[in-house]
């Protein structure tokens, strides 16, 4: 079954590719995946005609309505071609914001949502990606070169990374 996203993420992963985004009929995250252990995408197939899928494009992808691993929104790629339909501008991708940060109420997990934690929630909640409209955004690069970032949250709390 082909799926239009709106690409919102293509990084890299194992030296290949981790692609998500917004599944434009539903409104719901989509990662695609294949059957490699970690679900990376490998470079080749994450190009259409020999250009990279950018974040804001628009690509009709053929997947199942499933996928591996433990997050709720992997979908497997299936045979068939991957096609290029167009572009949105980042206010397009507004309407898909969420006002809160997914459990942005536990600080010390910083990088990712601990698979202990999201294995014990019944699939349909396993989610760990999303977008949100934040009043500040603020980065730094410390002493030792390292660049930081810190998000504000309501009652002076911050989720911050580095």
């Amino acid at each position: 079954m082909m799926s239009k996203l709106i690409c919102l993420a293509n990084s890299r992963k194992n030296n290949d590719r981790c692609i998500a985004g917004i599944e434009i009929s539903t409104g719901k995250w989509v990662r695609p995946v294949t059957r490699l252990d970690d679900g990376r995408i490998p470079v080749n197939m994450s190009q259409i005609n020999g250009r990279l899928i950018q974040p804001l494009d628009i690509v009709d992808i053929p997947l199942s309505d499933t996928g591996n691993g433990y997050e709720y929104e992997n979908r497997l790629i299936l045979r068939g071609s991957w096609k290029h339909i167009g572009r949105v501008s980042p206010m397009d991708v507004v309407c898909y914001c969420d006002d809160e940060i997914i459990h942005s109420h536990c600080h010390d997990w910083l990088n990712a949502i601990p698979y202990s934690y999201i294995s014990s929630l019944p699939r349909h909640q396993r989610r760990t990606l999303q977008i949100v409209k934040v009043d500040g955004f603020k980065t730094w690069c410390n002493n030792y070169g390292k660049w930081k970032g810190e998000i504000p949250l309501e009652g002076g709390n911050s989720l911050a990374w580095s």
